[in-house]
């Protein structure tokens, strides 16, 4: 997965990892 930011003075970020972020995000969420 790439994220291509904004800001062209930025490198794009690749991970493998963004799903079990994503799960993380969406539990903190469902929390508050």
């Amino acid at each position: 997965i790439r994220l291509q930011p904004e800001n062209s003075a930025m490198k794009p970020i690749r991970t493998r990892e963004a799903e079990i972020l994503g799960r993380v995000v969406g539990v903190c969420r469902r929390i508050s």
